[in-house]
């Protein structure tokens, strides 16, 4: 065998024995890795306790469901769908047919900034439709467009609450007259309905 070798298992037996007690390596099963799970609190087998689980934090996720992805589903807004005005924001929502779902897309022109800029507004818009989404009616397509006098350095959580939400809640009060114009046979005239999918 080589010298180094047998030198570095010598000094691996020796710093094995001299830093491990017997009473540790009786209580750890792998030497190598000493209270490797220390921090763990549960086994690995088991799942975490049900108050860690259900904090209400997955009521309030983005899946990809509630997201308008597709052109042609943006198409269908902007032709068929009512337009409603704020200072900074133009929210264009269409009424579907089938489906309970909502979902809201955003578009973000170059000429709001560069791109570090629109997706900053499109982080700040995401953030303010995740932690409204109660507000938002069933069954609707939603495309919020940002306009061009719009200060991003201002744009936060604040303003976009004070703009967005006076539109959501028109949109929910024309939802609800919706619902009661279609137990009598149709929608309101001022509601566009596609239905399209």
């Amino acid at each position: 065998m080589p010298l180094c070798f047998l030198t570095y298992r010598f000094c691996k037996e020796k710093l094995h024995e001299k830093n491990v007690s017997a009473q540790q390596d009786q209580a750890c099963p792998h030497a190598w890795f000493p209270r490797a799970y220390e921090q763990r609190q549960w086994a690995c087998g088991d799942s975490p306790p049900p108050c860690q689980r259900s904090c209400g934090i997955s009521a309030l996720t983005w899946p990809k469901r509630h997201r308008l992805l597709r052109r042609p589903d943006f198409t269908l807004c902007y032709d068929g769908g009512r337009r409603f005005l704020s200072r900074h924001f133009i929210v264009i929502a269409r009424k579907r047919e089938h489906g309970e779902v909502w979902r809201v897309g955003f578009a973000v022109s170059k000429k709001v900034g560069i791109a570090v800029v629109r997706n900053r507004v499109k982080r700040v818009l995401r953030e303010f439709f995740r932690i409204n989404q109660a507000q938002i009616p069933p069954a609707i397509d939603i495309v919020v467009i940002p306009r061009r006098s719009l200060n991003v350095s201002a744009l936060g959580l604040a303003l976009a609450s004070s703009e967005l939400l006076p539109v959501l809640e028109t949109l929910r009060t024309v939802d609800e007259s919706a619902e009661d114009a279609a137990g009598s046979g149709g929608f309101p005239s001022g509601f566009p309905v596609s239905t399209k999918e």
